[in-house]
C-alpha cells in the first residue's frame, strides 16, 4: 500500500466520518448505558422493601433472595455493557468502509479532473469534462473547462501567429535574395541597375524591419510608464504626424473638440494608436469624391471618448468583429502599399486595452466610426 494512500483526501474524509460517528455511537451507548443501570437499580428497590416487611412479620429465612435477582441483573449490566463494546468495534469497522466508499463517491468527480489535467497537452487542450455535479468541485470542473477553452484558443492564435509572422517575412527576405542574385548573376549590369536593384533591396529591408517592430510592439509587456497629458494635446500630436500622408492622398484630415480631457497615459503609445486608425481611413478612403477624415474629442462623465470617422469604403458587417485580430486584412489582395501587415488595429487594441480602455467600430460602406474610451480624470 502506497504511503499516498494515508495522506489523501479520500482516507482522511474516511477517518473522520468514523471518528464523528464512534463518537456519537459511543455517546448514545454510554447514555443508553446509563439509563440500563438506573432502571434496574429502580427494580432492586422493590425486592429490598419486600425483603424488610417480611423481617418484621417473620423470622429470616435461610437463604436471601434479592442477592440473586442484583446478581442476576449486574450480570444483564454487564454482559450489556461487554456487547455495547464488542459493537462499537465492529460498528468502527463498518464506518471506516462505509466512509471511504461514501468519500470515493462524493470525490469521484475530483478524480476525473486530476485525470484529465495529468492528460492534458498541446493537442487536446479543448478537452472537457462533462456532467459535472452541482456543488464545489463541480464548480472547479467548470473552472477547469472554462481554462482549458481558454488554454486552446490562445495556444491556436500563438500558432497562427507565428505561422502567419514567418509568412510575413518570408515575402521580403525573398525578395530581397532574389535581388541580390540577380545582380550577382549579371556580370554586364550596369551601374544604375545596380543603384534600382539596391533601392529595391532597401525598400523590402524597411518593411522587413517595420514588420519586426510592429511585432516587438505587440509582444511587448504593459508599460507602466505614465503621465498626465491633455487628449487635445494628444490628438493634434498624432494628427501632425499624418500630415504628409494626408496631403499625397488629397484627404482632408479635421479636429474637432467638444471637452478636453485630462488623461494619465503613455503619450507616445496612445498617440501611435490614434495615428493607426486614422492612417486607415486615409488609405482607404478611395472611391471617396471628397475623402475626408474627422477626429472628434468629447467627454462622457469621467471617460474621455475619440472618435475617427471617415468616408472611405467602409468595412464589411462579416470583417468588423475580426479587424482586431493579428494579421488579418479586409483587403485580401494584400496591397503592399496600403494593406500593411495587418498589425495596425492588434496594435491599436493593445494600448487601448493597456491603458484601460475600449475600442470598438461601426461601418457600413461610405462610412466608418472608430469609438476609443478611456478613463479621464476628475474634472
Amino acid at each position: 500500500m502506497k504511503t499516498d494512500f494515508f495522506k489523501s483526501i479520500k482516507f482522511r474524509l474516511a477517518i473522520l466520518f468514523t471518528v464523528i460517528l464512534f463518537v456519537f455511537s459511543g455517546v448514545i451507548i454510554l447514555l443508553f448505558n446509563i439509563a440500563i443501570n438506573n432502571y434496574l437499580s429502580t427494580r432492586q428497590v422493590p425486592a429490598s422493601t419486600t425483603q424488610q416487611q417480611t423481617q418484621q412479620t417473620a423470622p429470616p429465612p435461610v437463604d436471601d433472595p434479592s442477592k440473586d435477582v442484583r446478581a442476576k441483573y449486574t450480570n444483564q449490566l454487564e454482559s450489556i455493557k461487554q456487547e455495547s463494546v464488542y459493537g462499537l468495534i465492529v460498528l468502527a469497522f463498518i464506518s471506516l468502509g462505509l466512509g471511504y466508499y461514501i468519500s470515493g463517491r462524493f470525490l469521484k468527480p475530483l478524480n476525473k479532473l486530476n485525470t484529465q489535467i495529468d492528460k492534458l497537452k498541446s493537442d487536446n487542450l479543448g478537452s472537457q469534462i462533462e456532467n459535472p455535479p452541482a456543488n464545489e468541485v463541480g464548480k472547479t470542473i467548470n473552472y477547469f473547462n472554462e481554462m482549458s477553452l481558454r488554454l486552446q484558443k490562445s495556444f491556436d492564435q500563438q500558432s497562427r501567429f507565428v505561422q502567419d509572422a514567418s509568412h510575413e517575412l518570408r515575402t521580403p527576405l525573398t525578395i530581397l535574395r532574389t535581388n541580390i542574385e540577380t545582380v550577382l548573376d549579371d556580370m554586364n549590369a550596369s551601374k544604375e541597375d545596380l543603384k534600382e536593384s539596391m533601392k529595391d533591396a532597401l525598400t523590402e529591408i524597411d518593411s522587413a524591419t517595420e514588420l519586426a517592430n510592429d511585432l516587438l510592439a505587440l509582444s511587448r509587456p504593459e508599460s507602466k510608464l505614465r503621465r498626465k497629458e491633455s487628449l487635445q494635446e494628444v490628438i493634434a500630436e498624432s494628427v501632425s504626424a499624418l500630415k504628409d500622408v494626408s496631403k499625397k492622398r488629397h484627404v482632408s484630415i479635421s479636429l474637432v473638440i467638444k471637452e478636453d480631457s485630462t488623461v494619465s497615459i503613455n503619450k507616445s503609445e496612445v498617440v501611435r494608436a490614434i495615428k493607426n486608425i486614422a492612417e486607415n481611413g486615409i488609405k482607404y478612403s478611395k472611391g471617396s469624391k471628397n475623402p475626408k477624415v474627422e477626429i472628434l474629442l468629447k467627454r462622457e462623465n469621467n471617460t474621455a471618448v475619440i472618435q475617427v470617422s471617415d468616408n472611405g469604403i467602409g468595412i464589411p458587417t462579416k470583417d468588423t468583429n475580426k479587424i482586431f485580430d493579428r494579421f488579418y486584412r479586409v483587403d485580401k489582395s494584400r496591397d503592399r502599399e496600403t494593406g500593411g501587415f495587418g498589425l495596425g488595429l492588434a496594435i491599436t487594441k493593445k494600448i487601448i486595452t493597456d491603458h484601460n480602455g475600449k475600442i470598438s467600430v461601426v461601418s457600413e460602406p461610405g462610412s466608418t466610426t472608430f469609438t476609443i474610451k478611456l478613463p479621464a480624470e476628475k474634472s
